[in-house]
């Protein structure tokens, strides 16, 4: 309904969609029951921009208004994850409104006090998981951002605790090179796009890049990486995708259009079921505690997190 709302086309809707509920790296976030929160809150932050957008249908009934920001409360209170979202409705508001400081600064001045009676309270905004110092941590951001694209791309080899993911050596280390380089190419991409009034597509990577940003370590927490956090954003990647795709089929001649809307949904169709297959098999490393942590040893073989698992499991069954 969200992806039909914002582009006004049903095909594309239903592209998105089902791509997006059949990622394999999304699996964890669906599975794992003390997850709950990710689902929660994007359910929160859906609402809240199709109330968003029924305002600005009817800009008399400020009950939308009011219930985008209470729906964006509820989400941001489920999961801090949310704090992403407040660039993706600043893009919204650029795109319909007209009145953009006036109705957006709410939502910006909820996560503002979020954040400081998350301090308040905990004394911190992340976890003191510090990794060496400011800068040593500031270089991993990008190297985090470059394997998050990665799993969006090429879901293989998935696992539960990346603890052990080597840490950037520095701001010349390759990945950390290669992250900047494509986080810029996003940054030239979205101005680019908007310029192009490819607006769908410069939504997309807006979206993507937005809810990864609670997640790069720039604020230090516990977990280095979490396909978890990949739930929100990925839905902005396959909007960008289709949309692009859409975008460079319309300034074809009839016939090329054809063929390419053809070889296209051969392709979707593809991807679709390698995406299924795929999570079929990731779902079996959820059905038991044993499954699960043999799936990250076989990758991992000095994962302490998962030996401690496993033990555990098999003095549990005397094994």
């Amino acid at each position: 309904f969200l992806i039909r709302k914002i582009t006004g086309r049903s095909a594309t809707a239903i592209v998105v969609s089902s791509l997006w509920a059949v990622h394999p790296v999304l699996t964890e976030a669906v599975s794992w029951v003390s997850n709950q929160s990710s689902l929660i809150f994007f359910s929160f932050f859906i609402l809240s921009v199709l109330a968003l957008l029924k305002y600005k249908e009817n800009r008399s009934k400020k009950i939308f208004l009011w219930s985008s920001y209470l729906f964006f409360a509820f989400s941001l209170l489920s999961k801090e994850t949310t704090l992403g979202g407040i660039f993706v409705i600043g893009v919204i508001f650029l795109f319909y409104f007209k009145n953009y400081f006036k109705e957006f600064t709410p939502f910006v001045l909820v996560g503002a006090a979020y954040l400081f009676i998350r301090y308040q309270i905990l004394g911190s905004l992340g976890d003191h998981a510090l990794r060496g110092s400011f800068l040593e941590n500031l270089a991993l951001a990008p190297a985090i951002f470059l394997k998050y694209l990665a799993l969006s791309v090429w879901p293989f080899n998935l696992m539960l605790d990346y603890s052990n993911y080597p840490l950037p050596s520095g701001f010349l280390d390759a990945r950390v090179i290669f992250g900047i380089l494509f986080f810029g190419i996003f940054g030239l991409l979205i101005w680019r796009a908007s310029k192009k009034s490819a607006l769908f597509f410069s939504f997309g990577l807006v979206w993507f890049a937005s809810f990864l940003l609670p997640v790069l370590q720039i604020i230090p927490f516990q977990d280095i990486i979490g396909e978890r956090f990949l739930y929100a954003p990925i839905m902005g990647f396959f909007l960008s995708a289709v949309a692009g795709f859409e975008y460079v089929t319309n300034r074809l001649n009839l016939k090329l259009k054809f063929y390419l809307n053809f070889i296209g949904l051969i392709l979707i169709m593809v991807i679709f079921s390698f995406f299924l297959f795929l999570t079929f098999n990731r779902n079996n490393n959820w059905l038991n505690s044993e499954n699960l942590w043999l799936s990250v040893l076989r990758l991992d073989a000095e994962n302490e997190r998962a030996l401690q698992n496993i033990s555990a499991y098999y003095l549990e069954k005397r094994n």
